[in-house]
């Protein structure tokens, strides 16, 4: 059963796929991904991977829209 920390995390990988849903058209090649990673139970994370020519200006966005 999941701890709701890593619920969380899911909302948001989510809410950000939802919100970039441009980027993840392709299932060959997506230019945002998120994961939540649970190697650590008692250190979830959330990494959102950004590639692509418009990486930079992507990461910045995505940071924004996190904050």
């Amino acid at each position: 059963m999941k701890d709701d920390s890593t619920d969380e995390l899911d909302d948001l990988a989510d809410k950000v796929a939802e919100e970039f849903r441009a980027y993840r058209q392709s299932d060959a090649f997506k230019k945002i991904t998120p994961i939540v990673s649970g190697q650590d139970s008692g250190h979830r994370t959330l990494i959102v991977h950004v590639d692509g020519e418009d990486a930079i200006s992507l990461a910045d966005r995505v940071e924004k829209f996190l904050n």
